[in-house]
């Protein structure tokens, strides 16, 4: 135990408090958002720093990622990556890279396409919750299989663009459990059922999409 003097309480008191304050201040503070990068043919397997080190799947960059973190992926259009992936919250993550970029807005994804293919086997992309922070962006999502799957099943608010969803033999986007993403210029087409499904009280925001040979294009249904 410690006692403080009577000249020097005051003083000791003030600079506990101000310690108090900065500790709670830095707990509680939002993290910085990082960088995590995806490469199929990298030369070394992680840690996801950069391009040299980047992963080589998806699955592990999220496994990696944190609230606010951006995950760079790079598109190969024969070198799909095969496996069915599910968003963390607050995570973005981002197709239609060529490796080598040093900003975001240096991609192309339409020449750098950049696949998730789920092999026919549930959803390809799953978002378990989140708000417009959780990003899927610049993606070929196809051959979800099986129903009520889909290319993209979402819960939550995340914000689903610039993608190409096609190929699946159900739904491209299914929407439940009071979701109400924004599904903005994206590609819905050739898959067996709908191209948007909206059940369960979902209310997305659906614009500038190209919607075409799909079972129907958008179904929403009242409750």
């Amino acid at each position: 135990s410690w006692e403080v003097g009577e000249d020097m309480g005051k003083h000791g008191i003030a600079v506990v408090i101000v310690l108090t304050i900065l500790l709670i201040v830095a707990c509680s503070a939002p993290s910085v958002s990082g960088t995590i990068y995806v490469k199929w043919d990298s030369p070394n397997n992680g840690p996801g720093n950069d391009w040299a080190h980047a992963f080589h799947t998806v699955t592990a960059a999220l496994i990696a990622a944190q609230y606010n973190d951006e995950i760079w992926v790079a598109g190969d259009s024969a070198h799909p990556y095969s496996e069915r992936i599910t968003v963390k919250l607050g995570v973005r993550v981002y197709g239609g890279f060529a490796g080598t970029e040093t900003t975001r807005d240096q991609r192309d994804w339409n020449t750098n396409v950049t696949i998730l293919d789920g092999n026919r086997v549930g959803d390809v992309v799953y978002f378990s919750g989140g708000s417009a922070t959780t990003v899927l962006d610049g993606f070929t999502v196809r051959n979800g299989g099986g129903y009520p799957s889909a290319g993209i099943h979402c819960n939550g608010t995340p914000s689903i663009t610039n993608n190409t969803i096609s190929g699946n033999s159900c739904y491209g986007i299914y929407c439940s459990g009071d979701s109400s993403p924004s599904i903005t210029n994206n590609t819905i087409s050739g898959n067996t059922r709908n191209g948007i499904e909206c059940r369960y009280r979902s209310s997305p925001s659906v614009m500038n999409n190209t919607i075409s040979a799909n079972e129907r294009g958008i179904f929403c249904e009242d409750s």
